[in-house]
């Protein structure tokens, strides 16, 4: 934008230029004083200069502005940068946080299944030493109650356990 400004008035100071220089030749040719016709030129040199001053003025500011932007940009880019960098290091600790607590769940979850284990094999124990204790009891009662030759005798071989506490004959 400001190019075509300057350009506008680089042509408008041509144009102007050429329209003294014919209005000098006219006023030489008709006799008219020369002393307005150095004014004039005076003039429109003066404001040639100032024309061209003010280009100067425009192209260094243009710089400047150019400049301005591409730090502000380079800023925001920075921020931008600095501010997802933080938010990575936000979820990166909830992350450890949240697989440390699924680690820790694993972990209860493991020990209470082998708290289960042990349980089973104790109380599967406890009814194994019981049926011991009481196996002669049993053999007593049941070689009293006379029997068939073949059922003389207690049948604790043949029970058998399946898990949970349950028996089989």
């Amino acid at each position: 934008m400001a190019e075509a400004e300057l350009r506008n008035s680089e042509q408008t100071a041509t144009r102007f230029a050429a329209a003294l220089d014919g209005v000098s030749k006219r006023l030489k040719e008709l006799g008219i004083d020369q002393e307005l016709a150095e004014r004039i030129h005076v003039h429109l040199e003066q404001a040639t200069n100032e024309a061209e001053a003010r280009l100067r003025q425009l192209g260094i500011l243009r710089q400047t502005g150019e400049s301005l932007a591409l730090r502000l940009g380079q800023t925001a880019a920075a921020r931008v940068s600095e501010e997802l960098r933080r938010e990575g290091q936000v979820v990166r600790v909830a992350l450890s946080e949240r697989e440390e607590t699924i680690a820790a769940r694993n972990r209860t979850g493991e020990t209470a299944q082998r708290v289960i284990e042990a349980l089973r094999e104790a109380s599967s124990a406890v009814v194994d030493e019981r049926l011991k204790e009481i196996t002669p009891l049993l053999q007593s009662i049941y070689a009293r109650m006379d029997p068939i030759r073949r059922f003389a005798r207690w049948p604790s071989s043949h029970i058998l356990f399946e898990g949970r506490g349950t028996f089989l004959r």
